[in-house]
């Protein structure tokens, strides 16, 4: 699509985590944010050898959080453990540095209303404590895409690919 939807469609929603050696203060932090959209429920896959990550995890008191350790063979099969545990009608992938604005979550249900949308991408940017001009200039040519290529492709029937950094699939796409 070229432009924003905006109406009130929501449906279930299950996000998908997928985390190795991510830094244990920046992926609480960003469940934090997941948290607060509330979702049906959060799937993180944590490796099994990132031990303090899921200490960390553990002391997280909420119903909705599903930490499932798994021996990592790559962000892709840490998605499939994931995808296989979800529930929800449509499934959300964040990779476990990425930390969302208010309101995402229940904007990235909105195209769904259409039976036509297989998926929803998003402009976001990953989490660091420290950054430098040099990751702002990066990020910003990267956002570029979302104000000229992305809805042109659109425009035209194309499909862009969907950044891995937060993606929304409905469930029976994938």
């Amino acid at each position: 699509m070229s432009k924003p939807v905006v109406n009130g469609f929501r449906t279930t929603v299950s996000v998908v985590v997928p985390s190795y050696r991510e830094d244990p203060d920046i992926l609480v932090r960003c469940l934090g944010s997941w948290l607060a959209q509330n979702p049906d429920e959060i799937i993180i896959v944590i490796d099994v050898a990132d031990e303090e990550g899921q200490r960390r995890l553990a002391e997280v008191p909420d119903p909705r959080l599903n930490v499932l350790v798994y021996e990592h063979a790559g962000k892709r099969s840490a998605l499939g453990v994931g995808i296989r545990a979800a529930r929800g009608e449509i499934v959300v992938f964040a990779d476990s540095d990425t930390w969302w604005q208010p309101g995402l979550l229940d904007a990235i249900q909105m195209p769904f209303e259409d039976p036509e949308v297989g998926g929803v991408g998003t402009q976001q940017n990953v989490y660091q404590r420290k950054t430098s001009i040099w990751r702002r200039i990066a990020d910003w040519l990267i956002n570029l895409r979302y104000y000229d290529y992305v809805p042109a492709q659109g425009g035209k029937g194309g499909v862009a690919c969907l950044s891995g950094r937060t993606a929304a699939y409905r469930r029976s796409v994938i």
